[in-house]
Order: structure tokens, then sequence, then C-alpha cells
């Protein structure tokens, strides 16, 4: 959604480069992740988001959990192999780190 990523943009933009540099990820991780009606078909995949967890970012890895926990019901073979990341995040507390693993597993069973 255009509207959303300006949005995000100008709030990130307020906090200098780190900001903008955590804004261009997030847009360019939105983009390459979702269908924007072209004439081809997008192959549905979760590797960004799981790439986006290996940022030391934590502004970053909590919108990758949050993209995750919206498609690990269909994308969870690819999840599953980052289910021991998943449950690190959960045991430091992280509740939709826990939310992700435990759909993985349900699927795993």
């Amino acid at each position: 959604n255009p509207c959303s990523l300006e949005i995000s943009w100008l709030r990130f933009k307020k906090q200098g480069l780190r900001g903008c540099y955590i804004a261009f990820k997030l847009i360019m991780a939105s983009v390459l992740l979702s269908d924007q009606g072209s004439s081809t078909t997008a192959v549905p995949t979760a590797s960004g988001w799981l790439a986006l967890l290996q940022e030391p970012d934590n502004t970053l890895q909590a919108h990758a959990l949050n993209e995750l926990l919206k498609c690990v019901d269909t994308q969870w073979p690819e999840v599953a192999e980052a289910l021991p990341q998943m449950e690190e995040l959960a045991e430091a507390g992280n509740n939709v780190a826990a939310a992700v693993a435990s759909r993985g597993f349900f699927h795993l069973r």
C-alpha cells in the first residue's frame, strides 16, 4: 500500500540516517514480497522475512515476525527451517516469535 509506505517513510525519516536505512529495508521487503498487480504471478515465499530476522535491528525483526505470523500457515515449510531461531526469540520474551513457532510446530505434526 503506497500510503502506508509513505507514512512509514516519514516516521523513520525523523530518526535520521538510521531511520532512513530501516525504512528502506522495510519498503524493499514489502515491495519484493508483495504482488503489486503485475502480469506475472508472484511465487509466495517467506525467505525475505526470514532474512530480515538476521538483521541486528529490533524494528526490522519485529516487522518480519509480524509478517511471518501472517504467512506461516501457508509458508510453514520455509518457516520450519527457522524454528530454532524463533524459539530463541520466544525465550527472550518475544510473544510474536512464540506464536510463529507454535504455528510452525503445529504444521510439522
